[in-house]
């Protein structure tokens, strides 16, 4: 079973090349709905959930989960961390501080200095590493995160959050940084309501099909790092196999 909606075009591909069933659900923002749903998964006695732990540090998650592997399921954790990994039997990972290291560096390489509004859901690990790639790279001389705004990983809240912000107009912002690419698709949709074209670089991470989508037909769509999510699905599917099988996964 997976918890997340972008996890759904990672792992079913990889999942046609091999036997098992697949129970897809939303992944929801509040923390209850999310604990419910875990509370389905074991009363339907799954074999394995892959979660994308959207909030890492979240207690009542991570006990929804820790009751989970008591009744025997194997627990993955995708694209994210949890904070307490005693429970989870694997987690699987992209570079996150590299992503917020490339998304600084190609920032520089097309803005000769810039005050950055920056886009996050801060209760994610993986958006931790994230901001801290970005942040050590970047030339504070030249380059200074001016604000922070809370988004959640939500388009439409990244959409209103942003709007909000630059309603205000109390600041100057030369670049968006938005570390996911939900975000940065909320940050595009803000500046097309404000008739700003062509005005504001957004930079995303994910590479999501959708804001590659866009950095081909809105001007304000900066750039993107990409992760490889049929390389990350088929992980995924590997190790529900290994554990199934009782065998052990690095």
């Amino acid at each position: 079973d997976i918890h997340s909606t972008n996890m759904k075009s990672i792992i079913c591909p990889a999942l046609c090349e091999a036997p098992g069933s697949l129970s897809v659900v939303g992944a929801p923002v509040f923390t209850d709905a999310i604990c419910q749903q875990i509370e389905e998964f074991i009363e339907k006695k799954v074999s394995v959930i892959v979660i994308n732990p959207v909030d890492g540090e979240n207690k009542k998650i991570q006990q929804a989960l820790r009751r989970a592997h008591k009744k025997k399921i194997k627990i993955i954790a995708v694209d994210s961390q949890l904070s307490d990994s005693s429970y989870i039997d694997s987690s699987i990972v992209s570079d996150n501080f590299r992503a917020g290291k490339l998304s600084a560096q190609y920032l520089m390489k097309h803005d000769q200095a810039a005050n950055i509004l920056v886009l996050r859901h801060w209760n994610a690990l993986s958006v931790k590493e994230r901001y801290a790639g970005f942040l050590a790279t970047l030339d504070s001389t030249k380059y200074q995160v001016t604000q922070n705004v809370e988004t959640l990983g939500q388009t439409d809240i990244a959409l209103k959050q942003t709007l909000k912000t630059l309603q205000q107009g109390n600041k100057k912002f030369d670049a968006i940084m938005a570390l996911d690419d939900q975000s940065a698709i909320g940050a595009l949709a803000a500046l097309d309501s404000l008739a700003l074209k062509d005005s504001i670089p957004v930079y995303g991470i994910d590479g999501s099909s959708d804001m590659k989508k866009l950095l081909l037909s809105d001007p304000n769509a900066k750039a993107t790092v990409a992760q490889s999510p049929i390389a990350l699905g088929k992980k995924v599917v590997q190790t529900c196999y290994q554990l199934f099988d009782q065998r052990k996964v690095k």
